[in-house]
């Protein structure tokens, strides 16, 4: 089945301008607590070039095309205009690479302009994570009126960004400090405490709204990825060992020979795999936590099998119809089965709309 895109082209106050069905070429990338990417080409003399400024609105729609259904289309992406580039190749011939971003790009302009130790702004004291999460989007993008302080610097456009509100906060409890931290940095380092999922969605005119884990279906059931289905290609199990540390020597605080130190051992250790690593935690003075650093460290740099995998389009697993960015799917190659989470999508399309999607994949 055949898919068939286009693009609508809306100024950055959200009123349409243009309809693009003709390019040469599309891709988009979408990114789990990250920026998605699009770029198109067209014809340099294309009649849509003009209708481009600093924040258009652009939105890719996706529908089926078949002859014995209707089609029917939904949105694939929605970016923000930010610029492009002009070019010809050896023959002369010139085209124009169009380059938008995703509405989480609205994240990483702005930082949380609060000075240190302003609580409920720049630092957060036995607070969960997703509560943490929605103080920074409102304290650094919504209106200032009923706040006790002033932010640093004033708002401006920030304010086309709103927060859907958040339902009992869930996650695990902690203290923070983000002082004048760029936004989308300090919401993937609390992201990955306890893997919340942050999305921005189009809303409304210019408007722009933050989701807080309302993304990701588990579909490990109903979604499988095998070669004997035809849905897998370019299928690689890694089960490499190069270099995996099994001991790791944890050093705290102290000089010399009075350094504090512990040793610990990963559960992968033997005789034949004996494997060194050095970590340094100066800052820190107590065994247990030199300890737990050092098992930090080995968890992190533990062997693990490594499955990747490009995925085919068949009428009964499709991306868009039947699993989608953030879902938990299964893999099963070599006698081995793999739950995995899909934490990037990128889809090339060329004129005849033929697709070639790409899955970025962690172990769920």
């Amino acid at each position: 089945m055949r898919f068939r895109y286009f693009l609508k082209v809306a100024g950055a106050d959200g009123q349409n301008r243009n309809i693009v069905d003709d390019f040469l070429r599309l891709s988009f990338t979408k990114r789990l607590n990250g920026v998605g990417l699009l770029t198109f080409d067209l014809p340099a003399n294309h009649d849509s070039l003009a209708d481009y400024e600093i924040d258009s609105i652009i939105t890719v729609e996706r529908g089926q095309k078949h002859p014995s259904i209707s089609s029917n289309y939904y949105f694939e992406f929605v970016g923000l205009y930010r610029g492009m580039r002009k070019q010809a190749d050896r023959d002369g011939r010139r085209r124009v690479t169009i380059y938008a971003q995703d509405g989480m790009s609205l994240l990483a302009r702005a930082i949380i302009a609060w000075k240190a130790g302003q609580n409920g702004y720049s630092q957060w004291s036995n607070t969960k994570v997703d509560s943490i999460i929605a103080q920074i989007i409102q304290t650094n993008y919504q209106s200032a009126s009923g706040r006790v302080l002033t932010r640093m610097t004033a708002s401006g456009g920030f304010t086309r960004l709103f927060l859907n509100p958040l339902g009992t906060p869930a996650s695990t409890t902690i203290d923070y400090a983000a002082a004048y931290k760029n936004v989308l940095a300090a919401v993937q380092e609390l992201t990955e405490i306890n893997n919340d999922v942050v999305e921005v969605r189009k809303s409304g005119g210019d408007g722009w709204t933050v989701y807080i884990n309302s993304m990701g279906t588990d579909r490990t059931d109903s979604v499988i990825f095998d070669l004997g289905y035809s849905n897998m290609v370019n299928a690689d199990l890694d089960l490499r060992r190069l270099n995996e540390p099994t001991k790791a020597v944890v050093a705290g605080q102290g000089e010399g020979s009075t350094r504090l130190t512990v040793v610990q051992t990963s559960a992968n250790w033997s005789e034949y795999n004996h494997n060194e690593i050095f970590v340094d935690a100066r800052d820190q003075s107590t065994t247990a936590v030199l300890q737990a650093r050092g098992d930090a460290k080995l968890a992190e740099e533990e062997y693990r099998p490594k499955f990747v995998f490009n995925p085919a389009q068949t009428p009964a697993c499709r991306y868009g119809k039947h699993y989608y960015l953030g879902d938990t799917i299964t893999a099963r190659f070599e006698g081995e089965s793999f739950a995995q989470k899909i934490v990037g999508v990128t889809m090339a399309v060329d004129e005849q709309g033929r697709e070639s999607p790409e899955l970025e994949l962690d172990d769920a």
